[in-house]
């Protein structure tokens, strides 16, 4: 699916370029689905922030994850495992892991 909505951003491309020069911003505000708002930014010498939403729970976990690779002890890709360091029981499967996840990578290697 990933591959569908980069594929619908880009055909969207010209006609956000074009309403974003017609409302004349005084910024840009996108995330990491439209890096062509670098060049349009600069074309237009306005600022562009990168958006970066994400939540609190998210960050608990992928950092718990790293920090204590609870998938790691498991034996395949479906039985369970508990995220530690949580207040309540969260528990998930390696299958539903990012895959940069589940390759073996020190923590301090990872870019938050």
């Amino acid at each position: 699916m990933a591959s569908k909505l980069a594929a619908g951003i880009q055909l969207l491309r010209q006609l956000l370029e074009q309403l974003i020069r017609d409302s004349n911003p005084d910024c840009i505000v996108s995330d990491m689905f439209y890096p062509w708002t670098v060049d349009l930014a600069d074309e237009l010498n306005i600022p562009r922030l990168l958006l970066h939403a994400s939540n609190c729970f998210y960050h608990c976990v992928f950092h718990n994850l790293k920090l204590y690779a609870p998938h790691e002890k498991v034996r395949s890709e479906t039985e369970t495992f508990v995220v530690p360091g949580l207040p309540d029981e969260i528990e998930m499967t390696r299958s539903q892991l990012q895959d940069h996840l589940k390759t073996k990578t020190s923590y301090g290697q990872v870019l938050m």
